[in-house]
């Protein structure tokens, strides 16, 4: 389908919606996206967000992900943008993800946007988004499928704990 598409409209992978991408995806091809910025929804939520940097767009985010009710169901796309929108915030407590280079206005951004009190909100949000995704949503019951290996597993849960203490720190 992928060739298909990219004869039919000169699309590279990057530009087709994450729906036609994912949709023949199994759960055992998950095992090396457990990255915060390893999968399409994050990706192109942060080239959005560097394109027009603004903490509206992070607030955003976030609230997808914490104004649900308990029992509502939080779906896999907004995880991964409210991740990527809580790798922002931790990246503007001086905290980034490892091995993650943003471009220099976006670091800029980060860097100079958000006063104190401003930064510790969004944090507290992030928090909050972050430990929902981990406890109850579609992409913790996406990890957790029998199909998925046991070391993707680990590794997604590594970097939710990394993140959830990048976040926590003063």
């Amino acid at each position: 389908f992928q060739a298909v598409l990219e004869l039919r409209t000169g699309l590279q992978r990057s530009f087709v919606p994450t729906a036609i991408r994912h949709t023949n995806r199994k759960p055992a091809q998950r095992r090396a996206c457990a990255g915060s910025f390893e999968n399409d929804d994050a990706l192109d939520f942060l080239a959005d967000f560097e394109d027009r940097p603004s903490v509206a767009r992070i607030e955003a985010a976030l609230d997808a992900a914490t104004s649900l009710d308990d029992d509502d169901y939080l779906e896999s796309h907004e995880c991964c943008v409210a991740l990527a929108a809580a790798e922002l915030v931790a990246a503007a407590k001086r905290a980034p993800p490892a091995g993650q280079e943003f471009e220099p206005a976006t670091a800029a951004f980060l860097e100079q946007e958000m006063n104190a009190t401003e930064l510790a909100r969004l944090a507290a949000q992030a928090l909050a988004a972050v430990d929902r995704i981990a406890d109850d949503s579609e992409l913790k019951e996406l990890w957790d499928d029998p199909d998925v290996e046991e070391q993707a597993r680990a590794q997604w849960e590594i970097a939710v704990a990394d993140l959830r203490a990048r976040l926590s720190a003063a």
